[in-house]
């Protein structure tokens, strides 16, 4: 049985307030579905981190000063390459 399947259970169990162990069963299912976030949020972490050993991790920042005089207009455009995109295309924007 999965953490939230616990969780859900104690719900259950809880019933109303007129239960005596409503508050037991209340602190269970807490506990469950805390339980339950902290393993996502792990698998989650062990994801992002297998994704950046698989695609190197590596970002690219380049900085450049434009100047602009007044009343003048100005377009500043760079390529853009996606790596490991699937599909078609060349990968560019």
């Amino acid at each position: 049985m999965s953490f939230t399947e616990r969780a859900a259970d104690y719900t259950g169990k809880a019933g109303s307030w007129g239960n005596s162990n409503f508050t037991v069963y209340t602190t269970e299912a807490a506990r469950m579905a805390s339980a339950a976030a902290r393993m996502m949020m792990a698998f989650n972490d062990g994801m992002r981190t297998l994704e950046r050993v698989r695609n190197g991790g590596k970002q690219t920042v380049v900085v450049q000063r434009i100047e602009v005089k007044d009343n003048a207009q100005a377009v500043v455009a760079g390529s853009v390459v996606r790596k490991g995109r699937k599909g078609g295309g060349d990968g560019r924007l």
